[in-house]
């Protein structure tokens, strides 16, 4: 029997239905600015990550991944990339 809405195939049931809801963090208002933090915080690290790959493949060695995509957009010379005295 499927649910009374008809989204759910199979034998699933209207129980089945109202247990698969689920509520975001980011829609309760006392963890808002939590989530928004922690989002924000993600969103930097996908961007370090992946500059951090580009210039490993490039084949700089940058000191870390943490601030990757600023010095990838920054840095003119591999001792800036890198973070070595010229």
């Amino acid at each position: 029997m499927a649910c009374a809405r008809g989204c759910c195939p199979g034998p699933t049931g209207q129980r089945d239905h109202y247990r698969s809801v689920a509520v975001s963090a980011a829609a309760t208002p006392t963890r808002r600015a939590e989530v928004n933090a922690t989002v924000a915080m993600e969103k930097e690290w996908d961007k370090d990550h992946a500059a951090y790959r580009r210039l490993r493949k490039d084949g700089f060695q940058p000191r870390s991944s943490k601030g990757a995509a600023k010095v990838e957009a920054r840095a003119t010379t591999r001792a800036e990339v890198e973070g070595t005295p010229e």
